[in-house]
């Protein structure tokens, strides 16, 4: 017996393989001119309408394209959503004014019916 230090046998791992195939990136097709996609409509929307960017999420745009009969939208070749600029801005208008009469008209028939009516004798 020796007194030198007996090294531990590490078995040998083969090195990982490199692969082969690698995934090829979605290429998306790009955007037709007036067409904007429905993340940066909702920014369009927010800063004009609501006078910030961050105003209105892009999951309500999502939620327009999916629930709305009336919103403007087309899918690109890839499949990706595409918002019409100015229609949608047209579209978007007509929402909030449609919006502002029901607040008018709620606010009217509240104002009524708290005022108490008159009455004859």
């Amino acid at each position: 017996m020796s007194d030198q230090p007996v090294e531990p046998e590490v078995p040998e791992t083969p090195a990982p393989e490199e692969p082969t195939e690698k995934k090829a990136k979605k290429v998306k097709d790009p955007i037709p001119d007036g067409f904007v996609t429905p993340v940066h409509f909702a920014k369009i929307v927010g800063e004009q309408f609501h006078g910030s960017p961050e105003a209105l999420r892009p999951q309500q745009i999502y939620g327009y394209i999916k629930n709305s009969k009336t919103f403007p939208y087309k899918r690109n070749t890839d499949g990706a959503f595409l918002v019409p600029r100015d229609e949608g801005i047209e579209w978007y208008s007509a929402l909030e004014a449609r919006r502002q009469e029901r607040a008018a008209a709620k606010a009217k028939t509240t104002e009524a019916a708290a005022t108490p009516a008159e009455v004859s004798a």
